[in-house]
């Protein structure tokens, strides 16, 4: 099967977007040069540190758009928020689109994942 047909790969030049897991707590900070970024991780701390706010206001379970260190806007929805962003950044300028909420649950993956055997 070629490659860009396996599921949960993309073919190349593909606009599809994936959503991708952004850890709490650090993004590899050991491993990069003084200076460096990775990417939404500003608006991640923007986030972080806007999230009291926003629960304050009651915002809970709604979406925000956050660009650098700035809070775009509150939206009902998912869908909503991503227009918002999209219209006011294009493609070309990276913002994030998160729901609000108390905590954040945390996400496992793992790379070696073996498929069960079944038992006779």
């Amino acid at each position: 099967m070629p490659e860009a047909a396996r599921p949960g790969r993309m073919a190349p030049g593909s606009s599809r977007a994936a959503a991708v897991p952004i850890p709490i707590g650090g993004i590899g900070r050991g491993r990069r040069k003084a200076g460096e970024c990775v990417a939404l991780e500003k608006e991640l701390e923007t986030y972080l540190r806007e999230r009291p706010r926003l629960l304050a206001e009651g915002h809970v379970g709604q979406f925000v758009v956050i660009h650098g260190d700035e809070v775009v806007g509150v939206y009902p929805d998912l869908g909503q928020a991503l227009t918002a962003g999209y219209d006011r950044f294009g493609l070309d300028e990276p913002f994030m689109a998160r729901e609000i909420t108390e905590s954040d649950k945390p996400l496992h993956f793992s790379r070696n994942v073996t498929r069960a055997r079944r038992q006779p």
